[in-house]
């Protein structure tokens, strides 16, 4: 499975820190002997990194403030006026939490911020559970669709003989997938097993097989039913579109021709196919729900911890009998995890104004958009007058309500409903409002740095006609860098300032899903071969085996692509694809014969 990478890690103090709290503890020794701390800073930031609101800090008092890299690249929401850089430094270790050192004497001191190591020690040990746990999930899904893979054979082979027969869809065309699939040999099953995506949670439609089938290489009869997909597809085009399509449709005359591929996520297997000189695409969802219940999709969606908790609710003996001893004690490892919060609730809270507020939670406009969380804690921090600190994610947390607005309420009310509608932390500290997401350990591996981020809005432009489309250098850059997480959630789900922008990000991540092999396999190669592949072509004979193994492997996902052993005696060339096609993948392999000279 791949590992997935977390942004940060932790690096060694140097000696020559002196590390000191600025919290209760700090003495009045401390502060009187670095008088700058004393200096009101005034600052309003929304997701930038710790690294940049110190050295904005530092630009306002001139006292050198820097960070361990394990913690530089975290987001941060500000918003403070006026307040003593020395209290800004202890909500800070409050906050992330850590320890700064100082390194210097008087006002000649430098600080550093180091985050606490028993806090980066629980973030790698839930995501090493993580790991052991979807391991495992994948060993469940398969051997639970081998035993059952006669039941749905069955299934096919009645659609064959009745037209009335039932099963997990009775439209025409699943019906006749499911023929289809009845008559897949064993080595065609099990392949499909095996492309189990179990690792994508089940709120995207799969984009692209992994791996495409020549029809021509099936059995007849299951050739034969392919065709009846073919046919009944059309049927719903013409019934769509009206009887006069105004585009060719694929020819179940074809269908030697046709390649099919499956994705099969979460035990749910999709029919896919493509027939050459159409664009048309077919798909047949859901053939087959082989996930033994709902409980395996909870597992692997570690996005969301709510399900898992529930499950860990049946019981330990409900749990091994499903699941197994391992699997069970890991799912209750990671939902008592779930079940800590950042900060105990403070009873009573302390430290915050006694007022009344009104939050705004639709923005203005003929179609208001819910603002996000990191808005809603910027209008406390405006309304209620007290300085707020508060981790950025950026992922879309909005609040669902119906109404527009929580009107007149206390500060203590308002802060205690969005905590528990966005499971956060909140607590009040050197008169400042801190708010401390209770998942940090998980979502933290989902986020993108914004040093990484500028770099790509700036190459990839703003949207002002349709949506520009970065080039292959760009693509290739992100999916070298950017774990399958990171781009499921940190990118698809990025929330830009303009609506239109927000969508650009989420078909850029569409594409970098759909087309990683490919854009790996082309970030493999020196800059010489890259422009090789992209003008004349690039002889495959020419690359090492690693290189060679990665071209088959990003050739699976190409339909129409030739047998390995042509592929390796081929001239490669990537284009821009053309067509439907192009919405799902921007860019295709093209092998030519190799040059007679």
């Amino acid at each position: 499975m791949r590992s997935r990478s977390i942004l940060y890690a932790a690096v060694a103090v140097g000696c020559v820190l002196t590390p000191f709290c600025l919290g209760q503890q700090e003495t009045a020794g401390q502060k009187e002997e670095d008088s700058r701390l004393a200096q009101k800073v005034t600052l309003t930031l929304q997701g930038e990194s710790l690294s940049d609101l110190l050295k904005a800090c530092r630009k306002q008092t001139g006292v050198p403030l820097s960070c361990s890299a394990a913690c530089a690249d975290q987001k941060v929401l500000l918003a403070v006026k006026d307040y003593p850089l020395g209290d800004l430094m202890s909500c800070l270790a409050e906050w992330l939490p850590g320890e700064w050192a100082a390194q210097g004497e008087g006002d000649k001191k430098q600080y550093r911020f180091n985050p606490d190591e028993e806090m980066l020690a629980k973030r790698r040990a839930w995501w090493k559970d993580v790991e052991k746990l979807m391991a495992l999930a994948d060993e469940i899904v398969q051997r639970y669709q081998r035993a059952h893979w006669e039941e749905r054979v069955q299934w096919g082979q009645a659609a064959q003989r009745s037209s009335e027969s039932s099963g997990p869809d009775e439209t025409p065309m699943r019906r006749q997938a499911a023929r289809m699939m009845a008559f897949l040999p064993d080595s065609y099953r099990n392949r499909v097993i095996r492309q189990t995506r179990i690792e994508q949670p089940g709120y995207y439609p799969p984009l692209a097989p992994s791996e495409w089938f020549r029809a021509a290489s099936l059995p007849a009869e299951a050739q034969k039913a392919l065709a009846g997909v073919i046919a009944a597809n059309n049927e719903v085009i013409r019934e769509r579109e009206g009887r006069e399509v105004p585009y060719p449709l694929p020819d179940p005359q074809a269908v030697s021709k046709a390649v099919v591929g499956f994705t099969n996520r979460n035990g749910m297997i999709d029919l896919h196919m493509r027939v050459p000189g159409s664009e048309v695409q077919i798909r047949a969802d859901a053939l087959f729900v082989d996930a033994p219940d709902d409980s395996l999709r909870i597992v692997t969606q570690y996005t969301d911890h709510r399900p898992l908790e529930r499950l860990a609710k049946t019981g330990e003996e409900a749990l091994e009998k499903q699941f197994g001893k391992e699997a069970a004690r890991l799912i209750e490892k990671l939902a008592e995890a779930n079940r800590q919060t950042f900060w105990p609730p403070a009873k009573p809270p302390s430290g915050l104004p006694e007022k009344n507020i009104t939050i705004e939670l639709r923005e203005k406009g003929a179609m208001p958009r819910p603002i996000p969380l990191p808005g809603l804690l910027a209008q406390i921090a405006e309304k209620a007058e007290i300085p707020v600190i508060a981790d950025y994610y950026t992922q879309r947390m909005t609040l669902t309500s119906t109404t527009s607005a929580i009107r007149d309420q206390p500060v203590e009310q308002v802060c205690a409903i969005f905590a528990k509608r966005f499971d956060y932390s909140w607590k009040a500290h050197r008169g400042a409002l801190l708010w401390r997401n209770n998942r940090w350990y998980r979502d933290d591996a989902f986020q993108i740095p914004n040093r990484w981020l500028r770099r790509w809005v700036q190459a990839v432009g703003s949207v002002r006609q349709g949506f520009p489309s970065p080039d292959l250098d760009i693509y290739a850059e992100m999916a070298a860098a950017l774990s399958p997480d990171q781009v499921r959630i940190g990118l698809r789900e990025l929330r830009a300032e303009r609506e239109s922008d927000t969508i650009m990000w989420n078909r850029i991540g569409k594409h970098l899903q759909s087309q990683r092999s490919l854009l790996l396999f082309y970030a493999s190669l020196p800059p010489a071969q890259k422009d090789a592949l992209k003008t004349c072509g690039l002889p495959a004979q020419a690359l090492n085996p690693q290189q060679r193994q990665a071209l088959i492997g990003a050739a699976s996902q190409e339909p129409f692509a030739p047998e390995p052993e042509a592929i390796l005696n081929s001239v490669v060339r990537i284009e821009r694809a053309a067509g439907e096609f192009a919405a799902d993948a921007p860019f295709q392999l093209v092998f030519l014969p190799p040059s007679e000279d």
